[in-house]
């Protein structure tokens, strides 16, 4: 095949020429736009980079700031240790200042009690003295008289002075019964009478007397004594925790706290460890079986569910000591003689004689009687109402409020069975004596019995006082189951 001519290509090469001029040019375009492309990626890069050193500055600012704050944190905590082991020591110091306080004070207590002992029993001993001087020369003189006529008389008339003395005797002899017969008892009243139709002398704290080593007093004499002597047919006796020889014991004590080990009883004893409570319980109930047919209430005001370490009994169930108290109860042959009841279904005098039932037990607080004490315990204040004990003895009543017991909201109606009443709610450390006399006297019972009545719309049954051996207390309370009998209910005008 024949080639074309040179001349021939030269539009071929032309156009070749021009692809490369055309090529080499976008090749630089291209090189041109990816170098763009990574400039401006560069400097994004930059710009990021440039940010990452700011906020890495700014972060080295912030650590800089937290290492400063952790460090005043620190120094803070140390001082807050520092005040914390000042705070303890000052505390400590209190605590020592409190305790030297508080043994001061019992010491102040024991010396005051110790200087009100000496001189009463300083006044007994010159009141003793003058009496024992009267009697002697009183004695002296009749011996002397009789001697005159001893010597005056001839001897056949010696028979006559024989027969006088012999009838003496012999009147001395009639007189030698149970005094609770007629004095505070019940035993002589109707048996068609319900329990709280009647009246009953009670005696506040009755175990806290001299006789049994209280030195802070609200009792003279013994329990027997109250019952059989002053007509006392109403006991409360206060029950807390005392740890003796590594034991915890029931003990009757006298005091608020109940968690205390009977730190204050200790000092109102002088010392002398509180007694165990089974020993006043017994001597209590020992009366329901030499006295079968006399009625009467032993209130428990308990303390025995404040546990605590100090009177050993921390980690003990409300169970557990609930049985405890059951125990003694059951011990002492309590139960045996209890009188127990539903609601207002209050027996009669006579069912308690006909069942040898005689003594009714309550115990406060309610909380306290669990498991076999539901069966025959009550709740002193769901049994009796009970007015403010803190009233001032020597001040009208003008009201008919009550502090515990059953009320009615609507019309203030008293819902408890029975009602107590308080006389004196003084103590034994008051220098004057003669209140104890005074608040029990016979026109002031009569009295504060009267207006408790109008005020409360309800006859008091219990009348509860200190020292029941001063006073008339037995004599009103005569007076007034003495009207009940006669009118079947009492009459307020007749008395």
């Amino acid at each position: 095949m024949r080639k074309k001519p040179f001349q021939d290509n030269g539009i071929y090469v032309e156009k070749h020429a021009k692809a490369l001029l055309d090529y080499q040019q976008k090749q630089d375009e291209k090189d041109i736009n990816t170098q763009s492309k990574y400039r401006i990626k560069a400097i994004k890069y930059k710009n990021n980079f440039l940010e990452s050193q700011e906020v890495i500055k700014a972060l080295k600012m912030e650590n800089q700031e937290s290492k400063k704050i952790i460090s005043e944190l620190l120094l803070d905590i140390e001082e807050m240790k520092e005040r914390e082991k000042l705070l303890e020591s000052e505390l400590q110091e209190q605590k020592q200042l409190t305790q030297s306080a508080i043994e001061q004070l019992e010491q102040e207590l024991q010396e005051s009690v110790e200087d009100r002992l000496l001189q009463e029993q300083k006044q007994f001993q010159e009141k003793l003295t003058i009496q024992s001087n009267d009697a002697i020369e009183k004695l002296k003189k009749h011996f002397d008289e009789q001697l005159q006529i001893i010597a005056q008389t001839p001897k056949l008339n010696a028979s006559p002075a024989k027969k006088k003395k012999k009838k003496h005797t012999f009147t001395s002899t009639t007189n030698l019964r149970p005094q609770s017969q007629t004095t505070g008892g019940n035993t002589h009243l109707k048996s068609s009478l319900h329990l709280h139709d009647i009246v009953y002398l009670g005696a506040h704290n009755s175990p806290m007397a001299s006789c049994y080593g209280w030195h802070y007093t609200q009792q003279n004499v013994t329990i027997t004594e109250q019952f059989e002597k002053y007509g006392a047919r109403h006991f409360k006796i206060p029950l807390h925790w005392h740890v003796q020889n590594g034991v915890p014991q029931i003990v009757i004590a006298h005091e608020e706290n109940g968690k205390s080990n009977c730190k204050m009883s200790l000092a109102q004893r002088l010392a002398s460890k509180p007694e165990k409570a089974v020993d006043r319980l017994k001597e209590l109930v020992n009366l329901t079986f030499k006295y079968p047919d006399e009625v009467i209430i032993m209130k428990l005001e308990s303390k025995l569910l404040e546990r605590s370490k100090d009177n050993g009994t921390l980690g003990w169930s409300d169970i557990e000591v609930a049985q405890k108290l059951h125990n003694l109860l059951v011990d002492i042959k309590a139960k045996q003689r209890v009188i127990r009841f539903q609601e207002n279904n209050v027996p009669t005098l006579g069912w308690c004689r006909d069942n040898q039932k005689n003594i009714l037990i309550t115990i406060e607080p309610r909380e306290q009687i669990l498991g076999d004490l539901q069966e025959y315990t009550h709740d002193s204040y769901i049994v009796s109402a009970q007015v403010d004990w803190q009233t001032d003895p020597s001040k009208d009543v003008t009201t008919g409020n009550v502090a515990r017991g059953l009320v009615n909201k609507n019309n203030g109606y008293i819902q408890s069975p029975f009602l107590e009443i308080h006389l004196n709610p003084e103590n034994s450390l008051k220098l004057d004596m003669q209140y104890r006399k005074l608040y029990n006297q016979y026109d002031h019972v009569k009295k504060r019995f009267l207006q408790y009545y109008k005020h409360c719309g309800k006859m008091p049954n219990f009348v509860v006082a200190d020292f029941v051996d001063q006073g008339d207390l037995s004599k009103i309370i005569d007076e007034i189951n003495t009207n009940i009998n006669q009118n079947d209910g009492f009459k307020p005008e007749l008395l």
